[in-house]
């Protein structure tokens, strides 16, 4: 598990236990562990709170509502504090076994249909698929920041349920 920083910035984070069963039978050969799941992909504890998890069938992908910093996308400030963006962590770790060939990331998840970052939206309330393919979200415009309704170009409301296709890099909304 990943060190936190000093009072790890005292907020909440999210973990994995995973005790190595798959399908009510004990895994040959996992070792029970507990694993801090809402980092950046090289590590990068967040810059607020982590919380609202949902867990791919397997245990593989979490998907969680987070900080802002834990990818190169614009910072998504309201009122100068951070607001929720939705990512999933990638263990590399599926049914208690480790995934050949792969190295742990974290994705973000919440964009808009076009594909452009939220900057003056929040996420949150992330669902994702057993598979980990798909991740339902609710959306919110800050209107201080956009003041016209229909942001997500999908709603004429400022708020929105989108679903992200991580294997398409597709987002749409479906309300």
């Amino acid at each position: 598990m990943p060190p936190c920083t000093p009072c790890c910035f005292n907020v909440n984070d999210v973990f994995v236990r995973d005790r190595c069963v798959a399908h009510g039978v004990p895994v040959p050969g996992c070792t029970p562990t507990t694993e801090r799941v809402s980092i950046g992909s090289d590590g990068t504890q967040g810059n607020f709170k982590s919380f609202q998890p949902s867990i791919s069938a397997d245990g593989r992908y979490v998907a969680f509502t987070s900080a802002t910093n834990f990818d190169n996308g614009m910072p998504c400030l309201v009122f100068g504090l951070p607001c929720g963006l939705v990512f999933v962590h990638d263990r590399c770790v599926a049914a208690g076994m480790p995934v050949r060939a792969c190295t742990p990331t974290t994705e973000r998840v919440s964009v808009a249909p076009d594909g452009t970052t939220f900057n003056d939206a929040t996420s949150q309330n992330p669902s994702i698929s057993a598979d980990g393919q798909l991740v339902a979200f609710f959306a919110i415009e800050v209107p201080i920041h956009s003041p016209f309704a229909g942001f997500f170009a999908c709603s004429s409301t400022v708020d929105a349920i989108l679903v992200r296709d991580r294997r398409r890099g597709l987002t749409e909304c479906i309300n």
